[in-house]
């Protein structure tokens, strides 16, 4: 399976040429692929999702703590440790990062003023 997705292109070449192990591989009625990846190293286990529907795409990604992370606009070591640091629904960096729902990653300013969105009575069920 390859994409048709240059983004993608990159994103995989970059994992196949890494640490990364394809843990699953998707094609539907050829309209939907997917790639999922597992990667181990020194910071932790990193999992990457690579999805290309007929007129769309995205790259899913969880760090270590299996929160989810803003994936780089290049994929690199060094810009997916940074993106560790940025909240997922403001994009700012901040040290006092907490989840938010069920993997986001949000800075307290998100948190105060945005959490009932997400978390609500029931809101897990």
């Amino acid at each position: 399976m390859d994409f048709r997705s240059k983004k993608l292109l990159k994103w995989d070449s970059w994992l196949r040429a890494g640490r990364a192990k394809m843990k699953e591989e998707t094609v539907v009625d050829g309209l939907v692929r997917r790639r999922c990846y597992e990667i181990q190293e020194p910071s932790g286990h990193w999992v990457v999702h690579l999805n290309e529907w007929e007129k769309s795409e995205s790259v899913n990604v969880w760090g270590p703590d299996g929160l989810a992370v803003i994936p780089p606009a290049e994929p690199s070591w060094e810009a997916m440790r940074a993106s560790l640091s940025l909240c997922t629904r403001c994009g700012k960096a901040a040290s006092d990062l907490k989840r938010a729902g069920f993997a986001g990653r949000w800075c307290q300013e998100c948190r105060a003023s945005h959490l009932h969105e997400v978390e609500y009575p029931g809101w897990t069920e």
